[in-house]
């Protein structure tokens, strides 16, 4: 085993070690159909906080029967109280970018974001996920409220997050 590689225990602390909150986007490991026969199908993700990132999916995945929930992107935030306001946006963000690919309303606060990134492209996935963050921090900017978000614990780490 290398020394380099982080560890699952490191991995799943990176917002409790940083001192940080993560702000996480939870969801299906992929589509499915909304119903027999349905080939469209529909991929719903909804925003968590936690400070154990790679558990914010924890209840939702207990919850359901049928399909794995697990931690598909997130960022860290300073406090809880810039977490709640970053998962504000975020969800305003999700729900225009489910408008915007005509995709139908989901329950509570599961959005469908089918059609949004390449289905099965991490990186593609990653890249859309950064353009919501930066559209929700743009509207909380708008707001008057900033607030530092990083995209890794080492950037969290090497800001001083007090």
């Amino acid at each position: 085993m290398s020394r380099g590689r982080k560890s699952p225990v490191k991995r799943r602390n990176t917002a409790e070690i940083s001192n940080c909150y993560a702000v996480c986007l939870i969801g299906w490991e992929g589509p499915r159909p909304r119903a027999f026969g349905d080939n469209a199908g529909i991929w719903p993700v909804r925003i968590a906080i936690s400070r154990k990132e790679m558990l914010a999916a924890e209840r939702s995945d207990i919850e359901s029967p049928h399909v794995k929930v697990v931690v598909l992107e997130y960022v860290l935030v300073p406090t809880e109280v810039h977490a709640k306001r970053l998962k504000e946006k975020l969800d305003d963000v999700l729900m225009g970018e489910q408008e915007s690919q005509l995709n139908q309303s989901l329950r509570h606060r599961w959005r469908d974001v089918r059609g949004c990134f390449v289905e099965n492209d991490e990186h593609s996935r990653a890249i859309w996920w950064g353009l919501v963050v930066e559209e929700a921090q743009r509207l909380l900017m708008s707001g008057a409220t900033h607030f530092a978000v990083y995209g890794s614990w080492e950037d969290a780490v090497s800001s001083d997050v007090e």
